[in-house]
């Protein structure tokens, strides 16, 4: 069959802002993860300051980051530069990903960690700035809360932290709701979607947003091509 995404131009709003997403979820693809976990949380303490603002967290078992020097300055920390851009069949070549994370949380780089686990130690690494250049540090962590994070056999998480809610056009200046929370959750599970739908559809990747299963058959449909054969039939044109 052929699919189309339903409804592609209602996602080109929130891609503006919320392309960081689609490029963790990209990354996470090309690092051969087969699971995705896609968490979104909100702040309800109306007290406050950070009241109804979301937290975003994306967690993958793909192959991690690697953090020896070298490896790690290849594969992470060279801006515009890629070992994915002579590879065929990755989303990121371009070397800029993880830079475009920072559009999340409007450039607050405390709010932006990332954290992958080799096969006996978890690293943080953090964004850091420097004669007004981004830069990244990476350090052993032992902090057991995030050694919670990783379960099964994830590798590699990303976590935004305090984003603003008034960042996605869909959500109104007004008190949270729930209906923000859902309408975002809504519009994450179609971003997610138009961008990586040959990977669902081949079943290559499985992800989950708030431990719900995404079901691309949910967002595109399908186009049944048929042949017919028509045999001894006689047409008159007049």
């Amino acid at each position: 069959y052929q699919g189309w995404v339903k409804n592609k131009n209602t996602i080109r709003n929130l891609l503006k802002h919320a392309e960081p997403i689609v490029e963790v979820v990209y990354n996470s693809v090309d690092a051969e993860a087969t699971k995705i976990d896609i968490k979104v949380a909100v702040n309800n303490n109306e007290s406050s300051d950070l009241f109804g603002s979301f937290n975003l967290l994306i967690s993958d078992n793909g192959t991690g980051i690697p953090i020896e020097d070298e490896d790690f300055k290849k594969s992470f920390a060279t801006f515009q530069d890629s070992p994915k851009k002579d590879k065929s069949g990755m989303y990121g070549k371009r070397g800029q990903g993880r830079y475009k994370y920072l559009k999340l949380v409007n450039n607050k780089l405390s709010n932006l960690k990332i954290y992958t686990k080799t096969k006996t130690d978890i690293y943080q690494i953090n964004y850091i700035m420097e004669d007004n250049t981004i830069g990244f540090e990476v350090n052993k962590t032992t902090d057991n809360q995030i050694d919670n994070l990783f379960y099964e056999d994830m590798k590699t998480i990303v976590m935004f932290e305090d984003i603003d809610k008034t960042i996605f056009e869909f959500i109104t200046d007004s008190d949270f709701t729930e209906n923000d929370l859902e309408a975002l959750i809504s519009n994450i599970k179609e971003l997610v979607t138009i961008h990586i739908a040959d990977a669902l559809i081949s079943k290559k990747v499985s992800i989950k947003i708030n431990n719900e299963l995404l079901n691309v058959e949910n967002y595109i449909f399908q186009k049944k091509i048929e042949k017919y054969e028509i045999e001894n039939q006689e047409f008159n044109i007049n």
